[in-house]
């Protein structure tokens, strides 16, 4: 415990006075555990922390968690301002600080990107950061940009581990070269693959508010040998009267996890899929039709 003068008394000094004075511990942290808290905030948070303390300073430009959030929310402006001007300045100029005092060899693990207006020129940017995401081999991507095409190198990254696409157009298919994918989660977007495509590696599949042709669906879910959760949530299918199960290539032997949210289906398929899941731990069901109210959890 810490010792000073102090005053007290009208003005009379006292020697030696114990007093509490308050502790930095989390600049005590490593660097490891630092930028994982941060790894839960958005970056723009980050960067105005800085000037928390000397240490801190840097911190923003060494995390490998990236996290771009147009929205702002928490963030207080004196006047009128253009946020998506202002969006896409902070996000280049953060990439522009990182890719200045980091070093080549310095790794993203995860690049966070959530945008909701998207102009020819915010096209192009969004690209450029996708890209350098990419150069900087980036395992877990998550895109949720509404109308934005994803350029070819993310078929060709090597280092991808992780996706989350929400809202924007992408090539199934080309999906399938990706050697590493372990995760894939769909939202709101409309699902077309028209051929069979392999996802050796795949074992996390999520589906939320999907719009699917029923081949598209077959298509995706039988090109994942290995998969061992499966995640259904607002499952629209075209053209068909609810989700036969029992026609759907299931991988039976390796599927430990599945949840159905709001997800039509025939009783009749629903129990011979369940059948057919010998090694199945764990089943949520969220649905709203023949059963009422019944939710369930295995």
């Amino acid at each position: 415990m810490a010792r000073k003068r102090v005053k007290r008394n009208h003005g009379e000094k006292v020697q030696n006075e114990p007093t509490i004075m308050a502790e930095d511990r989390i600049s005590q942290l490593p660097d490891s555990l630092i930028h994982y808290i941060f790894s839960f905030l958005p970056t723009i948070h980050l960067v105005r922390m800085s000037g928390v303390s000397r240490r801190w300073r840097r911190m923003w430009v060494s995390t490998p968690f990236l996290y771009f959030d147009c929205q702002f929310n928490d963030v207080t402006f004196t006047k009128d301002v253009n946020r998506s001007s202002m969006f896409l300045n902070f996000v280049k100029n953060c990439l522009r600080f990182r890719k200045r005092y980091m070093q080549r060899d310095t790794f993203l693990i995860s690049f966070k990107l959530d945008y909701y207006i998207l102009g020819r020129n915010a096209a192009r940017q969004v690209d450029s950061w996708v890209r350098s995401a990419i150069q900087s081999k980036v395992k877990e991507l998550d895109l949720d940009v509404e109308g934005y095409r994803i350029p070819q190198v993310v078929y060709t990254a090597s280092s991808l581990t992780q996706l989350k696409f929400c809202a924007l157009n992408f090539e199934s298919t080309s999906l399938s070269t990706l050697s590493s994918l372990t995760q894939l989660e769909l939202r709101n977007l409309k699902l077309e693959a028209p051929f069979l495509s392999k996802f050796p590696t795949l074992k996390h599949l999520s589906l939320i508010r999907v719009v699917s042709d029923y081949k598209s669906l077959e298509n995706l879910i039988s090109g994942c040998p290995i998969i061992e959760d499966l995640c259904l949530v607002s499952l629209k299918v075209i053209n068909h009267h609810g989700l036969d199960l029992s026609s759907l290539d299931f991988p039976a032997k390796t599927l430990k996890n599945l949840t159905l949210s709001s997800v039509e289906f025939t009783d009749q398929g629903f129990e011979c899929l369940i059948s057919r899941l010998a090694v199945l731990e764990r089943l949520t069901l969220d649905y709203f039709d023949k059963v009422k109210n019944l939710t369930s959890v295995f």
